[in-house]
């Protein structure tokens, strides 16, 4: 029997546009915050906003989905979760 093995990544540009998107809304208002009002919120505070948000829409490019068929039956491992 064949044995049929697939890997799949979630790096299209569609996504990462999307993505890109995604992060430069909250920033944007965040930092249009912190210019009208300085005193209100902390620079250490920009930072780590910028960070997380980063770091969050980042973390989906570690994913990778493998699929396996073979004669004992089908098979699948998503990285970071399984």
């Amino acid at each position: 029997m064949r044995i049929f093995k697939e890997e799949q990544r979630f790096n299209q540009v569609w996504l990462i546009i999307v993505l890109l998107v995604s992060a430069i809304v909250p920033i944007s208002i965040y930092v249009k915050d912190y210019l009208e009002d300085p005193s209100e919120n902390s620079t250490l505070e920009l930072f780590t906003l910028i960070l997380i948000v980063l770091l969050a829409t980042g973390f989906i490019f570690f994913f990778k989905l493998t699929t396996r068929i073979d004669n004992l039956g089908i098979h699948y491992k998503f990285f970071s979760f399984h």
